[in-house]
């Protein structure tokens, strides 16, 4: 499949956290290519199903995006806006975004310019420096526009940079999302000594709600978390990062050690390039609030590389994304009756 096409899929489509109908819709769309064994729950994840005996493995990929809420219109129809998840008030003025009412309405962000302050000295803005402006005028703001409706970034497809890069919105998660659908291509053909849901998670953005429900309601065995990870650019620093080029395995506190040496296997044998990551506690990813659902299961985390977090120009590897999904397809090929035995803890 076309990588670029499925990101542009889905990336194009809104689906703010707490609001993820319209992106759910897309990622259904895509797993029944693979699978007419789709199932929806009442807090919004997608599941498609593969395999028909075997252990119970939960794939986790988020479908919500970062994004805003207008809470206040003020009487020259501008209007307030307020985080939905991780967004940085810094990166904003000047940015177009997309305001979801009564239907998409463009619009830009701004702020008072220093010139009309009296304060020449650059400063960083907050939200409540910021102001979203549709152009239209008071009345029609508020016959379109209600406290409550929510805002994205602008809904454009991803810029194709050099040597491989692709730059968009929500890549977190939507890129891993797009890993899930390529995986259940290479599978597709194969036959399966697990059972197998891939996931497209709700509202991980605000607390993981949606995979702690998911991996209740599916009774799984064990689960497999994918998110994204920093990569390093200018100021970061190097030990808290991993390159665009390689998968980044996560080992620490709430992952189970011999599922991540099991990646790590994998990784070897495939020749997938990936660098380690230790993690000394909750890993703010779906793996943590999967771990603690049916009575406590294993889990492992896999995460893509990407470039300045929550903006509307992340970017990230699109052949490190599809070693990813190489990686995820390996694991469920070997994945059969006895993963018990190989998950016993050494006493």
């Amino acid at each position: 499949m076309d990588v670029y096409q499925i990101l542009a899929d889905l990336t194009t489509t809104p689906g703010v956290t707490g609001h993820e109908e319209a992106v759910a819709q897309v990622v259904e769309g895509y797993f029944r290519k693979f699978t007419q064994r789709i199932t929806r729950d009442p807090l919004g994840n997608v599941m498609g199903h593969m395999g028909d005996h075997g252990p119970k493995l939960i794939v986790c990929c988020h479908m919500d995006e970062v994004g805003m809420i207008v809470t206040k219109i003020e009487e020259d129809g501008m209007l307030r806006l307020r985080p939905a998840g991780g967004v940085d008030a810094r990166i904003l003025p000047g940015m177009e975004v997309v305001v979801h009412g009564k239907r998409p309405i463009p619009a830009v962000i701004g702020a008072v310019p220093p010139h009309l302050t009296g304060n020449e000295e650059p400063k960083a803005y907050t939200f409540p420096d910021l102001l979203c402006d549709t152009g239209l005028s008071p009345l029609q703001v508020k016959e379109e526009i209600a406290v409550g409706d929510y805002v994205t970034y602008n809904l454009i497809p991803p810029a194709r940079l050099q040597n491989g890069r692709v730059s968009g919105k929500s890549f977190d998660d939507r890129s891993l999302i797009a890993v899930e659908i390529l995986a259940m291509e290479m599978l597709k053909d194969k036959a399966l000594n697990c059972q197998v849901a891939f996931t497209g998670t709700t509202q991980e953005e605000v607390g993981q709600w949606g995979a702690m429900i998911a991996t209740e309601r599916y009774q799984a065995d064990l689960g497999f978390a994918m998110d994204v990870t920093h990569s390093p650019s200018p100021g970061t620093v190097r030990y808290r990062t991993t390159p665009l080029e390689l998968i980044d395995l996560s080992v620490g506190t709430n992952l189970h050690p011999k599922l991540y040496r099991w990646l790590r296997e994998i990784c070897d044998r495939e020749g997938l390039p990936y660098e380690v990551h230790s993690c000394v506690g909750a890993t703010g990813t779906d793996a943590f609030r999967m771990q603690m659902q049916n009575g406590g299961i294993p889990v492992c985390l896999a995460s893509l590389p990407l470039k300045y977090m929550h903006s509307s120009v992340e970017i990230i590897d699109l052949a490190t994304l599809e070693n990813c999904a190489k990686l995820l397809a390996a694991f469920i090929l070997e994945l059969d009756e006895h993963w018990e035995e190989k998950l016993c803890l050494d006493d």
